[in-house]
């Protein structure tokens, strides 16, 4: 997975491949030159980012609540629900590895 931020633009956008991302780059400099000549350069034109993702935020555990909690809405393995159908846990992980092959 590839990114591109553009601060005036788009904001953070994800591609598939690095050559779609590369053309994106491409197209928002390009865009930005033809205004420079009457405008100059935006100042923060060295805050547009470009690259891949090596990592992101990912669901990592999803327990729906069972039918067997006790008085204090605890399950037998001391998860407390409270009001919750469901309950769930995130971690940051590498892109490229399925969540069901990384540890918690």
């Amino acid at each position: 997975m590839w990114f591109s931020y553009d601060f005036e633009g788009d904001g953070f956008v994800t591609y598939e491949t690095e050559a779609a991302m590369t053309v994106a780059v491409k197209d928002i400099l390009d865009g930005l030159k033809e205004t420079a000549f009457t405008d100059g350069w935006p100042e923060d034109i060295e805050g547009i980012m470009y690259g891949k993702v090596t990592h992101k935020v990912m669901q990592v555990m999803c327990k729906k609540r069972p039918d067997n909690l006790d008085e204090d809405e605890v399950d037998d393995e001391g998860m407390y629900f409270g009001h919750w159908d469901e309950l769930a846990s995130y971690d940051f992980r590498p892109v490229d590895q399925p969540v069901d092959q990384q540890k918690e």
